[in-house]
C-alpha cells in the first residue's frame, strides 16, 4: 500500500495492511482472489481507515489494474456514517484535484475524479445503488444493514464488473 503512504500520506496499522493485502490478493490474471470479504473489528480499532483507504486505493488505482471507470459505492447503517468515512478523503481531493470533484450534499454525494472514477455515498436502502455498475461495494456497520439490501440491491450491480469486490465491515458482537 505504498500508494496510500506516498499519495495520500495514510500510514496503515499492522492488521490494517495484512487486511488490505488479503482483501486485494489476486491470481495469476490479476483478478481478486476474495470478490467477497467480511472485516470485523471491534469499536475504535481503526476500520474507518480501513475502509477509507480500500476506497481510496481503488479510486485511484482501479482502473490501471481492471480497466475501464471504477465506481466504488459506501453505504453504511446511517448515511452519515459513510460521509463521515469519506470526509478526509473529500478534503484531500478538493485539494488535490479541486473543488468540483466532491459533493457533499444530500444527493449524489462522494468524489468524482477528473477520469471519471467515482466514490459514491449512498443510503443503506432497497435502492442502493440500483441502476449503477459497481465495481466496489462497502458495507460499514453492516450488522445493522438488512442483508436485502444486500442480496438484493448491491450485489445484482456488480455482476458485470472485472474484479468486483463487496465489503462488509462491521463492529464486532
Amino acid at each position: 500500500m505504498l500508494w496510500l503512504r506516498l499519495v495520500y500520506g495514510l500510514e496503515l496499522r499492522g492488521w490494517q495492511a495484512y487486511a488490505i493485502e488479503r482483501i486485494l490478493e489476486h491470481d495469476a490474471q490479476g483478478d481478486l482472489v476474495w470478490p467477497v470479504w467480511i472485516c470485523t473489528v471491534g469499536r475504535q480499532s481503526g476500520k474507518s481507515y480501513l475502509a477509507r483507504a480500500l476506497c481510496m486505493w481503488r479510486l485511484h488505482e482501479g482502473r490501471e489494474i481492471w480497466g475501464g471507470e471504477q465506481t466504488i459505492l459506501h453505504v453504511a447503517n446511517k448515511r452519515e456514517t459513510a460521509m463521515e468515512v469519506m470526509r478526509p478523503a473529500g478534503q484531500w481531493a478538493v485539494e488535490r484535484h479541486g473543488p468540483r470533484s466532491v459533493k457533499w450534499g444530500n444527493t449524489r454525494a462522494g468524489i468524482e475524479l477528473p477520469s471519471g472514477d467515482r466514490w459514491l455515498i449512498h443510503a443503506a436502502n432497497d435502492s442502493a445503488g440500483v441502476g449503477y455498475s459497481i465495481d466496489a461495494a462497502l458495507v460499514d456497520e453492516a450488522w445493522k444493514i438488512p442483508r436485502t439490501v444486500v442480496d438484493d440491491a448491491i450485489a445484482p450491480t456488480m455482476a458485470e464488473r472485472r474484479s468486483p469486490s463487496l465489503g462488509l465491515v462491521s463492529t464486532a458482537g
